[in-house]
Formats: C-alpha cells, structure tokens, sequence
C-alpha cells in the first residue's frame, strides 16, 4: 500500500527578487516533497509531499530560513 501524498499551500514574502521562484525551489528541494507548483501573481507556494517523510512546519521553516 502506498503512503497518501498531501499538499500545502505556503505563500513568499518577499517577491521582489528576480531569483524568488528559483530560490524557492532550492529551499523546498528535500526529501519527501514530491512536486512544487510557483504561483508567481500571488505568491503562493503549492506543496505535494509524503507526510512520513516531512511536515508543513519543515517546508515553511526552510522557506523562512532560505530569507523568503
């Protein structure tokens, strides 16, 4: 049986970057996320992954600590 992946929205402060979406995808490149969607208009960051390998707060601590 295979483990459910869930998704979770997180949104960017700080848009102002030219290098923002590639910075994001650096930041949330870990194991246990299975795709990434940049929503470049809002800001919003759409997460799939594997919730026995990662949690939300991980994703947006790393979001956070990448100064994003």
């Amino acid at each position: 049986m295979s483990t459910p992946i869930f998704r979770t929205s997180l949104w960017v402060d700080s848009m102002d970057r030219s290098d923002w979406r590639d910075r994001v995808k650096e930041a949330l490149d870990l194991d246990g996320v299975e795709e990434i969607r940049v929503y470049e208009d809002s800001g919003e960051v759409e997460v799939a992954y594997d919730p026995t390998h990662i949690k939300p707060i991980l994703l947006h601590s790393h979001l956070r600590a990448a100064g994003l």
